[in-house]
């Protein structure tokens, strides 16, 4: 039997948010939001405070399949740190998980959100090498906090 190659991927990013760091709290845990944000996302389920699932459809091409996800927010530090868990297993692709320490620090204009990640992934998903699977993993994460980003600042309109 063949071993299962475990590939780990670290990412942090920085981004400019007009909502502080209170409002950013609270849209961070709407499952409404978090299914906007998320590539791919068909729907985010609350199942209990800091609770979720998430259904997407995941791959390129005609390698395409809808997954789910468990996501897990625990609150570290409300309004300033949590952490965002997520695990997901498919028997074709393999396994990912990761978790990133989301920090909002204020400023002037609104609030940073600031994050680092620790990415796992193994099967499938690893056997594309180290470069393919940190560009997909920072794409996708990068999706999701200009969704943000975007969500957010309209919101402040109304």
């Amino acid at each position: 039997m063949k071993d299962q190659k475990t590939g780990s991927i670290h990412l942090s990013g920085e981004y400019a948010l007009e909502t502080n760091a209170a409002e950013t709290w609270a849209y961070l845990v709407q499952p409404e939001i978090l299914s906007n944000c998320i590539k791919g996302c068909d729907e985010v389920i609350l199942h209990e405070k800091g609770r979720y699932s998430a259904h997407f459809t995941f791959g390129f091409g005609p390698f395409k399949r809808t997954i789910a996800a468990d996501l897990r927010v625990e609150e570290v530090s409300p309004p300033e740190l949590y952490l965002l868990i997520v695990e997901l297993e498919t028997r074709k692709f393999g396994n990912a998980s990761g978790r990133a320490e989301v920090a909002l620090v204020p400023n002037d204009n609104g609030c940073s959100l600031n994050y680092r990640a620790n990415v796992e992934v193994t099967g499938w998903f690893d056997s594309f090498g180290e470069a393919v699977v940190r560009s997909a993993a920072g794409k996708t994460l990068g999706v999701f906090f200009d969704r943000f980003a975007k969500i957010t600042a309209s919101k402040r309109l109304t």
